[in-house]
């Protein structure tokens, strides 16, 4: 199974600044992930309904419905929760 990958302005432009090495390995864990492979967890409390893939030091945070994934944030993973915590919040 391949689900559709949608990704927000938020998590290209990020992408976009890494350094080479860490792109591409971003870059093939969003691949990845249209096929459901990758460390892949759900989120609780304040982020339920959202999961977290983790590449590296980095953590992509996302939603599905159906045949679509959402990437909707990614930051390293020291930050990463409550960063996006706060931007839902200021929503």
């Amino acid at each position: 199974m391949s689900a559709k990958l949608a990704i927000s302005e938020q998590v290209t432009f990020y992408v976009r600044r890494l350094p080479p090495e860490p792109r591409k390995r971003v870059r093939k864990a969003l691949r990845e992930l249209q096929k459901l492979k990758g460390d892949i967890r759900l989120l609780n409390d304040k982020l339920d309904g959202y999961s977290r893939l983790r590449v590296g030091e980095y953590r992509v945070i996302f939603w599905m419905i159906r045949e679509c994934i959402y990437c909707e944030f990614i930051e390293r993973r020291a930050i990463v929760y409550e960063v996006f915590e706060k931007t839902l919040l200021d929503d």
